[in-house]
């Protein structure tokens, strides 16, 4: 006896693709340099874009801004364009002032056409990391202290 069953064709519930995506540039000085893409980055930079993130956030936040937080402020906003820039020679990025530096941040962060991107941006926030918000008690996040010189550990 032969089955009669017939499958349907569904709708895919998810689209993968093996090619890599075209990467967005910036220009300074008239040298393109990639913005990186969520993909690009390991595990450790993702954590560390994130907490980098969430100490800016902080310091934005705060009612008395001292001159130790606006040093904080620029070496953390360091930190995060050599995160998502990785070809910019340090060289170049000393010469980028901070609003250009911020401007590049906002590029990468604020943005988002990217739908892997508006999937990072919604966990982040989820994580509370968007809103500046204390982690729980509970979480597994480290409360490890952000060293002001902005510099990244290379441990991957």
């Amino acid at each position: 006896m032969v089955s009669s069953w017939r499958f349907a064709m569904a709708e895919p519930l998810m689209e993968l693709s093996t090619l890599v995506p075209e990467h967005k540039v910036i220009a300074i000085d008239g040298e393109h340099y990639e913005l990186a893409e969520p993909d690009d980055l390991s595990l450790t930079q993702r954590r560390e874009l994130n907490v980098t993130y969430r100490r800016l956030r902080q310091i934005e936040d705060m009612e008395n801004i001292s001159v130790t937080h606006e040093e904080e402020y620029s070496n953390l906003t360091r930190k995060l364009v050599r995160i998502i820039l990785p070809t910019l020679p340090q060289d170049v990025l000393r010469k980028v002032p901070r609003n250009a530096q911020e401007a590049i941040l906002i590029t990468f962060f604020g943005s988002p056409s990217d739908p892997r991107m508006l999937a990072m941006l919604s966990m982040m926030n989820q994580a509370g990391l968007l809103i500046g918000e204390d982690a729980s008690p509970d979480s597994n996040d480290s409360t490890e202290e952000i060293p002001s010189d902005g510099s990244i550990s290379q441990s991957d």
